[in-house]
């Protein structure tokens, strides 16, 4: 963990300021666990600092070693917070975005579903990496859910950590 890991959790955006000016292009360095100084910001929950990253362009869609995202460490007890729906906004994720691209999957999925069962077939669907995409692992999430909500059973997926993320 860098120094600007370390401010951005103190919140003291002064000496985060300065940092930034002399290496701007510090402002996602990884540590290792994945994590950039806005991982951090959102850790020590310093909504000042949380702005001042967002504003300044740092990538708010990174997910951490553990496919853990920003808004994930954002929430409190799995509810958004300020700093959750400032970051979502910020990776342009807005509900009407997510609802369209939910009717539409809906609006897809069951269409196959019906193709499918007249046909006395299958449906397989296949998920590839979010490879630390916060958007594409949302989107995942909403295949996910309507997946289930049309009667899938079960569905494989490749984690290997020991905390994975909730859906």
């Amino acid at each position: 963990t860098s120094e600007i890991h370390h401010v951005a959790r103190e919140g003291n955006l002064k000496r985060l300021q300065i940092i930034l000016e002399k290496k701007p292009n510090e402002i996602d360095i990884l540590d290792s666990s994945g994590w950039s100084p806005l991982f951090y910001a959102v850790l020590g929950q310093s909504m000042s600092v949380i702005r001042f990253l967002v504003k300044k362009g740092a990538r708010t869609d990174l997910t951490d070693d553990i496919q853990c995202n920003l808004i994930d460490y954002a929430k409190n007890k799995n509810k958004h917070t300020v700093s959750s729906k400032i970051l979502k906004k910020a990776m342009g994720l807005t509900s009407g975005k997510l609802n369209f691209f939910k009717k539409s999957c809906q609006e897809y999925l069951i269409k196959e579903f019906k193709c499918a069962e007249k046909l006395n077939k299958k449906v397989l669907i296949i998920l590839g990496e979010s490879h630390g995409d916060f958007k594409v692992y949302q989107l995942q999430k909403i295949i996910l859910t309507l997946a289930k909500a049309l009667g899938i059973d079960w569905v494989y997926t490749e984690n290997t950590s020991e905390k994975p993320c909730e859906f």
